[in-house]
């Protein structure tokens, strides 16, 4: 539903759309046709569960001017999240405190995890509640220092 709202969002007015089932049918579609993606999750959502956790991530693209999503890494994959930590947030933005792509953010994250009716996950979404600290990575000097793999 999603795409299809995509998809007609580019329509003009004298435009139009149709499908065409295997049968052949041209089944046309109601080009004002809108759902917001929170009504949908809403209405595919049948329990949400949450929890609370500790983790470092990986800042990949941190967010310098709003408070849109962040994206990490963690456990070699994105993960994106918002920054639910006002005070976290403004010192960050107003330069008073220094986060670069490659650092660490030790998190409280709320996790929630939306089943749908047939009990599968339908979305996970994530919060920062709470920044604990900045993780600096490994300066080049102190990498030199770790065993690489063709050391013996």
């Amino acid at each position: 539903m999603q795409r299809i709202t995509t998809a007609l969002s580019y329509l003009s007015e004298k435009d139009s759309a149709s499908y065409e089932t295997s049968e052949g049918d041209n089944v046309p579609f109601n080009a004002t046709f809108n759902i917001d993606p929170q009504m949908l999750d809403e209405i595919l959502t049948k329990e949400t569960l949450t929890h609370e956790e500790e983790r470092i991530l990986q800042v990949k693209k941190p967010d310098y001017l709003g408070v849109s999503q962040w994206e990490f890494r963690f456990e070699g994959s994105p993960l994106y999240a918002r920054i639910d930590d006002p005070k976290w947030l403004e010192s960050f933005q107003s330069r008073q405190l220094h986060v670069r792509p490659g650092d660490g953010l030790r998190v409280k994250i709320k996790i929630e995890v939306a089943y749908g009716h047939d009990n599968e996950v339908i979305a996970k979404r994530y919060y920062i509640t709470k920044l604990l600290s900045v993780v600096p990575p490994l300066s080049h000097n102190q990498q030199d220092w770790l065993p690489h793999d063709n050391d013996t």
